[in-house]
């Protein structure tokens, strides 16, 4: 692994722009899967942020049909006592 490749992004976004490379507009897809069909049932397109994947993960959440506790299934990143706290006040 190059020294490049371990740095973190905003600071490779800083070296970038110091060499006169210019910034770029990136944007995330986000897609929510039913797991017994494997169908979409909803889907968000999002700036790339810090937090753009928690903000549309509770939002595609929060529009999940019906007033019964619904089960998630996430990567590892999603696994935050806050986002976890944050999903739970939606039940």
């Amino acid at each position: 692994m190059s020294m490049d490749s371990e740095k973190r992004p905003e600071k490779l976004l800083r070296a970038s722009l110091l060499q006169g490379h210019e910034a770029k507009l990136s944007y995330l897809g986000h897609v929510l899967i039913e797991h017994r069909h494997g169908l979409v049932v909803n889907s968000r397109l999002t700036r790339a942020t810090g937090r753009a994947e928690w903000e549309a993960a509770w939002a595609m959440a929060k529009d999940i049909p019906g007033r019964r506790r619904a089960t998630l299934g996430a990567d590892k990143h999603y696994d935050d006592r806050d986002f976890v706290k944050c999903l739970r006040t939606l039940t």
